[in-house]
């Protein structure tokens, strides 16, 4: 299917989908290869495309490809997924090989009632999928459910996800999350990358867990980009959250730079029932009243280093297992956090980015390298200054948030930008 718009009347007039693939008969066997591009669909009340199989159904589809659309002004969710009887539990899935890029997502606002409402694109029980150079804009602003709100883009339920060159931003909430990217409930062998978050209510980069579903394991977090999330004090640039018994476990996040001047919660958050937790190389900077790091529990479960934490508002800030640290040196010394094999790792350092907090909205995913602002200046004190990820045995892939190859000279840079050489814009 292609080159089709699809209008409906609006969100408050109809009770409608602008394009549903259901399937309802019985089978073990795949419905496949369903291609929608160039499609436009706005105007109805559920979600603008919608995926679904029910309960009876053990599998539901096969080989799905939304492309080249524009999914906004619906109320529910821009595209919304639905799962069977499967829904990973005996390591069968739903959906399998779902791939959706270069798609335009905004202004799905949600509706007024006690659900979850108001996302921009999600994969729910899908095995095997890829949201690429997608733009997730100004959604969610109705959603009122203070149990789960809305995210831009983002998984759950899932297997072997891949989330990587896309810019969401602005997206809302009257009561919860509102996030730019999340690998929530269940995900496993996922990564999020070479992503652009800024100006979300909620947090730039969100790996959640919670009760009822398999446990999230094994999920990558690296050299992705976070300018002005939290807005509305829900969490903060990267945020790890359990409830219940859910639990997060086997998760590495490295590479990233962070920015936070909004009075969000943290730049980088914890809280709950997390295990194997790896946080290195990344960036983290706030200010005005946000915390460099904040953890509510969880602590036995994260390693931190070689790190840099730098606060612009000069009121360095660690809130860790309900204490406060006011510098690195502190924290250390307390928690043995930034230590590796009994050396000091980690920097309270200024990382010397080009235009920190003016990266603004770029617009086009083409063109996420023009992104200047967090790119290191050349006088930084970060070159070669990161920790040898293959020496920890983490395969940081071939490239930096730039596309630079990684690492360059001496050794691994920190943050989301590898220098290149001297005189190197890029």
């Amino acid at each position: 299917m292609s080159k089709i718009k699809v209008t409906g009347s609006g969100i408050r007039s109809n009770n409608g989908y602008g394009i549903r693939l259901s399937r309802t008969v019985s089978g073990n066997r795949r419905l496949n290869s369903i291609y929608l591009d160039h499609v436009e669909t706005s105007g109805f009340r559920m979600a603008g495309i919608t995926m679904d199989a029910g309960s009876h159904v053990s599998v539901g589809y096969n080989d799905i490809r939304i492309t080249h659309s524009s999914i906004y002004g619906n109320g529910y969710a821009g595209v919304w997924m639905g799962g069977c009887g499967a829904s990973g539990s005996q390591g069968v899935y739903c959906f399998e090989n779902v791939y959706a890029g270069y798609n335009l997502i905004h202004d799905n606002p949600g509706i007024d009632i006690e659900e979850q409402t108001g996302n921009g694109i999600f994969f729910k029980d899908v095995d095997g999928g890829v949201i690429e150079h997608c733009s997730a804009y100004n959604n969610g602003a109705l959603n009122k459910n203070a149990g789960g709100g809305p995210v831009g883009i983002w998984a759950i339920f899932s297997n072997n996800i891949t989330i990587q060159y896309n810019e969401s931003y602005q997206n809302h909430t009257r009561a919860n999350d509102g996030n730019g990217f999340d690998l929530d409930g269940g995900v496993t062998n996922s990564r999020m990358q070479y992503n652009y978050s800024h100006d979300n209510d909620g947090g730039g980069y969100l790996l959640s867990d919670w009760q009822d579903v398999m446990q999230s394991r094994n999920n990558i977090v690296r050299y992705n980009i976070s300018q002005n999330d939290g807005r509305a004090g829900f969490f903060g640039g990267i945020h790890l959250a359990t409830t219940g018994p859910g639990r997060l476990t086997d998760v590495q996040i490295y590479g990233n730079t962070v920015y936070s001047d909004v009075h969000a919660d943290a730049a980088f958050g914890i809280q709950g029932n997390v295990s194997n937790v790896r946080v290195h190389n990344n960036i983290f900077v706030a200010g005005t009243g946000t915390k460099i790091v904040h953890s509510r529990g969880g602590v036995a479960g994260v390693r931190m280093q070689g790190n840099v934490y730098w606060d612009i508002g000069s009121a360095f800030q660690f809130l860790w297992n309900g204490h406060i640290y006011s510098s690195l040196a502190s924290w250390r010394a307390a928690t043995g956090q930034e230590r590796l094999n009994s050396a000091d790792t980690g920097f309270q350092l200024d990382p010397g980015l080009v235009a920190a907090g003016q990266g603004g909205t770029i617009g086009d995913t083409d063109r996420l390298f023009t992104l200047a602002a967090y790119q290191l200046s050349l006088a930084s004190p970060l070159r070669d200054q990161g920790l040898n990820l293959f020496a920890l045995g983490i395969d940081p892939g071939s490239r930096d948030f730039y596309g630079n190859p990684i690492p360059q000279a001496a050794g691994f840079d920190i943050g989301a930008h590898e220098l290149m050489g001297v005189g190197s814009a890029r």
